[in-house]
């Protein structure tokens, strides 16, 4: 007697195992097919958007538009051209107190902290000091401070409580603000 193939043997047993058997198997290939021609392309595709969002993001924007780039270099021109010119940082001096004396507070000692800047020649100052007074007082300073003609960055503050019987308060602050280096 000789012995019968295999899937003759199981399709005698049922017709319906070969039958989902082969189902899979065109499932599979048909999955495979829509793999390699639709989804990784797309997915390489939207890689490579990614990392082309990402160089924007950390300011490479080789390869892209050159009338794009013409375009971001105007704009960081005109931002420079807005920031003011090293030698009128003594106004900052007297800027800062004048602006607190303004709302009723008093800036007894300020800490500047000077550094140059950045690909272009900017100077930094940081600026740390702090101011006590009631909390409207300090409220509205630190809003005239964001509100200022002059770039302020806020880089830290920290409130306190100075009374309970009161609304007296102390805010430590660390301003930053950039002056344009002229080198001439």
């Amino acid at each position: 007697m000789a012995k019968e193939p295999f899937l003759v043997t199981l399709w005698k047993i049922s017709r319906i195992a070969p039958l989902i058997c082969a189902i899979l198997l065109l499932l599979n290939v048909g999955g495979l097919i829509l793999l390699n021609s639709y989804l990784l392309p797309r997915l390489e595709q939207q890689e490579n958007l990614l990392l082309e969002r990402q160089g924007y993001a950390r300011g490479e924007v080789q390869g892209s538009d050159p009338a794009a780039q013409q375009r971001l270099a105007n704009q960081l021109d005109q931002f420079y051209q807005l920031l003011p010119t090293e030698d009128t940082w003594p106004f900052l001096v007297v800027e800062l107190p004048a602006l607190a004396a303004s709302h009723g507070l008093s800036i007894s000692r300020i800490d500047y902290r000077p550094t140059e800047f950045g690909p272009r020649p900017l100077l930094r100052y940081g600026l740390s000091f702090a101011v006590t007074g009631s909390y409207d007082q300090v409220k509205r300073f630190i809003h005239e401070v964001e509100n200022a003609a002059r770039l302020f960055v806020l880089e830290s503050m920290t409130l306190k409580g100075e009374s309970a019987v009161d609304d007296r308060v102390s805010v430590q602050m660390q301003l930053a603000t950039f002056f344009r280096m002229d080198k001439t």
